[in-house]
């Protein structure tokens, strides 16, 4: 064999071998022969168990997964992956976590079905301790914006302008949050779940105090709130419901007795911002189920349609506190009220007269 044949026969082999040392550098790792390749055991709810590679598993990962189990789903029926301590570690991390904890998460020690199952628990919500934090896949970073559905109040507080523009419509309040009505209007938030002292029910917002419990703020989005429990409440605490439709109070206005200076008896200051009433126009139905109504109580609440007052003391009821009430249609009421004409009355088994509007009688 002569030179010139040596020379070609080592250069194609020279390109071969970097041909096939450049395909294997692209093969995944674990992939070649099958070796380190990852499969899970899927218990299904019929009682079988099926061993699962990451394609299969992965194209049938579900939401709902929790720190004991990854969900899927396939054909009609759920099953389960159970997880490592990798994964419980980080998943309770970021999901009851303080701020330390939830940056603490890294998932290099997690199986790939791990990272994938965490990635879909978590991508949606968002912290904010100061500055705002997000969940990426490989752990926590701080970004200066971003859009989720849900944040979390870790520590301080947080403004209406960055709930806004994160578009969340879940907040959730920790011990150290720090949150005022304020920081809920103009939002979209149409649910919140809260860590003591604060607690959420039934579209309302409160934090236990020295002083008793305190209404801080309705839930943005309530259509219906029902405030019960509360020993006094916050100036402008219901501005955040622009759309409230209907409203049971433990009592109008700021408590529910004339004591301390800055009592107020009013419905609509609830709705104050400290200049103005905003009072909704959609809020057409009232129960109040304490305290006194005072001639102010429904001073600009000229909407109502609707008051029940069953159960309280008629003696602090004044009889003249709904002439305001330009669209009243119907009074649950255990007194007897200046309404004008154009009502019917009946008597009630709980012994309340019950005011109804007649249709085409005098207004």
């Amino acid at each position: 064999m002569n030179a010139r044949k040596k020379r070609i026969i080592t250069a194609v082999a020279a390109v071969l071998f970097c041909v096939i040392w450049a395909a294997l550098l692209l093969i995944p790792v674990g992939t070649a022969a099958g070796a380190g390749a990852e499969f899970y055991d899927c218990a299904w709810a019929d009682g079988t168990v099926t061993r699962e590679d990451y394609g299969q598993a992965y194209a049938a990962l579900a939401d709902g997964s929790s720190a004991e189990g990854i969900r899927l789903f396939r054909g009609g029926m759920s099953g389960t992956v159970a997880t490592s301590d990798s994964f419980r570690s980080a998943y309770h991390a970021l999901d009851t976590g303080g701020l330390n904890a939830v940056l603490s998460v890294a998932t290099s020690d997690m199986v790939r079905l791990e990272r994938a199952a965490l990635w879909r628990a978590f991508r949606h919500r968002l912290w904010y301790s100061g500055e705002l934090f997000r969940y990426t896949g490989e752990g926590v970073e701080r970004v200066k914006t971003a859009r989720g559905e849900e944040l979390v109040l870790l520590s301080g507080g947080v403004t209406s302008d960055m709930l806004s523009s994160c578009g969340v419509k879940r907040l959730s309040v920790r011990a150290e949050g720090e949150l005022t009505y304020r920081a809920l209007v103009g939002t979209e938030i149409e649910e919140a779940e809260a860590r003591p002292p604060y607690e959420v029910s039934d579209g309302a917002l409160y934090a236990d105090t020295v002083g008793g419990k305190r209404l801080i703020a309705g839930i943005p989005k309530a259509k219906s709130v029902v405030v019960r429990g509360n020993d006094f409440a916050d100036r402008g605490a219901l501005l955040p419901c622009v759309g409230l439709e209907e409203l049971t109070l433990s009592f109008v206005g700021s408590a529910a007795n004339a004591a301390g200076s800055g009592y107020s008896g009013m419905l609509a200051w609830l709705f104050s911002d400290g200049s103005k009433y905003y009072v909704p126009e959609t809020l057409k139905r009232v129960k109040v189920t304490g305290g006194e109504i005072p001639e102010e109580a429904f001073y600009r609440c000229g909407g109502i349609e609707e008051i029940d007052l069953c159960g309280l003391d008629a003696d602090k009821i004044s009889s003249s506190a709904f002439s305001v009430c330009a669209g009243l249609q119907r009074l649950h009421a255990p007194i007897s009220a200046d309404l004008g004409e154009g009502f019917s009355l009946r008597i009630l088994a709980c012994g309340c007269r019950y005011y109804e509007k007649i249709q085409g009688g005098k207004d």
